[in-house]
């Protein structure tokens, strides 16, 4: 452990000694002190027994505390059910993480003041929504998440830019859960409301939200395009195109998985609707990245192996036979050196089929 963790173990062990002969005076600090350990050691290390049990400890003191005073207790009580959860989580204890999350949330529906209680709120809403998508409940993760972001729209301040970014984050669970849903309506409302917030970001702090307005006009044009505003999607994708073109340049190095991602859903979009010029450069621009993160961690080389699939098609788009055999062969080799256990057979069979159309354009060009 660090040596902040040390000293915060030392401090949960005396006042457990307090806390047994003085309960009256010492159980709300240990309680305390019991949470900020577990959060503590929840970001330093991986999940664990230990972590658990410190955890359901800050729960015990604090249930204890919340059921003879609810009003001043519940707040904590509920934070200290979200670091159990986490760890629950973490552990693979899904359907408990689910439970402690749903009562966290329940908690905080009991704080007198609804309004100073809604920080609580939203990172209850937030932990249950990824617990309730990880047990399969896409219903429940889905009114969760409604809330979730209905909450940060209230706690949003675009004065001070406070919770602003976490309102921004939200979409980012909200839309893919509409559109599971089949609600594209909301999931096309939802995704203007990000595109709007992400604006107001990079307005402010360019450095760190180009990228993530970049994802979100990306996302947009295929929401548009989706409901049928062909034209309006085209306008949207030839601008991120070219906000894509200043964000590869200016911030590879810090958000290069987004850009990666970026680059693979433009490249794919031109190829929709049959851009001529376009899905070469955005899908070279996918593989360079991908390398790149394949270099770092091995567990990426299946996207690298889609990259280059989706370079296939843009190369062959763009007549460029030989391009095209050539990262064809490479996804397929990619593709090969995965465990063949059938996770990869539809991407592979689809560099397969470019790798056959752009070998019959070489012999009959």
């Amino acid at each position: 452990m660090s040596l902040e963790s040390n000293i915060a173990s030392d401090i949960v062990a005396d006042l457990r000694e307090s806390a047994l002969s003085d309960p009256g005076t010492f159980l709300r600090p240990l309680a305390q002190a019991l949470d900020h350990l577990a959060m503590l050691l929840n970001t330093q290390q991986e999940p664990s027994v230990v972590i658990y049990e410190i955890a359901a400890e800050a729960v015990a003191a604090y249930r204890q505390l919340a059921e003879d005073d609810p009003e001043v207790y519940a707040m904590g009580l509920a934070n200290a059910l979200v670091v159990q959860s986490g760890t629950q989580s973490g552990l693979g204890q899904r359907a408990a993480a689910a439970a402690s999350a749903t009562e966290a949330v329940a908690w905080c529906r009991r704080i007198p003041d609804q309004i100073a209680a809604q920080p609580t709120l939203a990172g209850s809403l937030s932990a249950l929504v990824l617990v309730l998508q990880r047990v399969g409940d896409s219903g429940g993760a889905l009114n969760a998440a409604k809330e979730y972001t209905g909450v940060l729209r209230q706690l949003a301040n675009k004065e001070t830019g406070q919770y602003v970014s976490l309102l921004g984050e939200s979409f980012d669970r909200l839309v893919p859960l509409l559109l599971q849903a089949g609600d594209a309506a909301a999931a096309l409302t939802a995704t203007r409301e990000a595109l709007d917030t992400y604006q107001w970001l990079t307005a402010r702090f360019p450095e760190t939200y180009l990228p993530h307005l970049l994802v979100w006009k990306t996302k947009m044009a295929m929401r548009l395009y989706e409901n049928s505003d062909h034209a309006g999607a085209k306008r949207l994708i030839a601008d991120a195109t070219q906000t894509y073109r200043h964000a590869s340049a200016t911030f590879a190095a810090t958000h290069r998985i987004q850009l990666a991602d970026t680059a693979e859903n433009l490249t794919l979009f031109w190829l929709q609707i049959g851009d001529p010029d376009n899905p070469g450069y955005l899908a070279r621009q996918c593989v360079h990245h991908r390398r790149v993160l394949v270099a770092e961690d091995s567990d990426r080389l299946w996207q690298l192996g889609v990259a280059l699939a989706i370079l296939a098609m843009a190369e062959r788009r763009e007549r460029n036979w030989n391009a095209a055999v050539d990262a064809a062969q490479e996804s397929i080799v990619v593709f090969d050196a995965l465990p063949r256990d059938g996770q990869f057979d539809r991407q592979r069979s689809l560099a397969a089929h470019e790798l056959q159309q752009a070998r019959q354009r070489v012999r009959n060009p």
